[in-house]
């Protein structure tokens, strides 16, 4: 049976949501709780599973009924919020203005949650003007690399010894071909960080232009209260805001690239990277030579850990996010040196 639930609009951000709760609602799954209580109760005077159904209700009763209401209220509240497509900020919490409910002599609950809603904005990528920095590579990186090499060697010269210590025996056979796979190296180290300082200038750039979003403080400052488990002091309270609103902001952005560009992960997405932390798993306990059964047993134990997968589908989701942000953004790439890169604000 569909449940009464009715919201409240209070603003652009801000609505009640009522669970109307009656008593056909409940009264099934707490007498069928109360029977379960009655098999299992110990109870001196009564032997177990004969325990009066009276006495049980009388000892449990309202402890059930609140524990029935709670699941009704979860299980419901989701749904329904599933169904209206609620885009909002944490999760509903109880009502300021809810009154106390009374178990003794209701037997019908109106118990409503405060919710707050992201909000609404237009994302154009491909209006978006974010640097990208090209790091130059110039022969004093090299040098300087070939410089630690030979200290960490206890090298002086640059020769035939030194080129297999560093790459293997006989893979690089000259200076020229020394230097320059030290180059490839550094190139790689070197678009890594610019990929870094990318991302860091795309999610600075695009929070900066949403500052004036309507966000819902007192609510969110509620929210955060709520997850401490604590009344925070005013000033606590305003910093602790101030700090989240960035990840508040993060959030619906990422959250609107995703939709507005049908970004989507399947398992072809996801194999990768759990195969790569399966692989770094072993390596940690410094086991290099792992038979296949053995990782293919750590792919699927990684696979079937919900909360690490969790982190490996919100990694590809924000890999993929960057990627869209870079595909359709206007560039304005940048030479500049390391020591320059290095003087940049961040």
């Amino acid at each position: 049976m569909q449940m009464n639930i009715v919201t409240h609009e209070i603003d652009t951000v801000n609505s009640t949501i009522t669970v109307q709760i009656e008593k056909n609602d409940y009264q099934e799954k707490v007498e069928n709780a109360l029977r379960s209580y009655r098999q299992k109760a110990n109870i001196p005077g009564f032997r177990k599973g004969n325990v009066p159904l009276s006495l049980i209700k009388k000892m449990y009763g309202k402890v059930v009924l609140g524990e029935t209401i709670n699941e009704l209220l979860s299980e419901n509240l989701s749904k329904y919020i599933q169904e209206k497509q609620f885009k909002i900020l944490g999760n509903p919490i109880p009502s300021e203005n809810q009154a106390k409910i009374d178990f003794d002599n209701e037997e019908n609950f109106d118990i409503s949650f405060d919710i707050a809603f992201a909000p609404q904005f237009e994302l154009d990528l491909k209006k978006e003007e974010i640097p990208y920095y090209k790091i130059l590579i110039d022969d004093k990186m090299v040098e300087n690399e070939i410089q630690r090499y030979t200290n960490h060697f206890g090298k002086t010269e640059i020769d035939q010894d030194l080129f297999d210590k560093v790459y293997g025996e006989g893979v690089v056979k000259s200076e020229e071909e020394f230097k320059q796979r030290i180059h490839d190296s550094i190139a790689s180290s070197i678009e890594n960080i610019s990929e870094n300082r990318f991302k860091t200038d795309a999610y600075t750039i695009l929070t900066k232009k949403f500052d004036n979003l309507p966000f819902p403080e007192t609510f969110l400052k509620r929210l955060i209260d709520a997850e401490l488990k604590e009344k925070q002091s005013e000033e606590e309270s305003d910093k602790l805001y101030l700090a989240m609103l960035e990840n508040w902001k993060w959030i619906i952005i990422r959250n609107k690239i995703v939709e507005s560009y049908e970004i989507t992960i399947n398992n072809d997405d996801l194999i990768p990277i759990v195969q790569e932390v399966a692989l770094n798993h072993w390596m940690k306990q410094g086991i290099f030579n792992v038979s296949p059964e053995e990782f293919e047993a750590s792919v699927k134990a990684i696979m079937q850990n919900e909360k690490a997968m969790q982190s490996i589908v919100l990694q590809v989701e924000e890999s993929k996010i960057f990627d869209k942000i870079k595909s359709l953004a206007n560039l304005s790439e940048q030479k500049i040196s390391f020591d320059d890169f290095k003087k940049l604000k961040m």
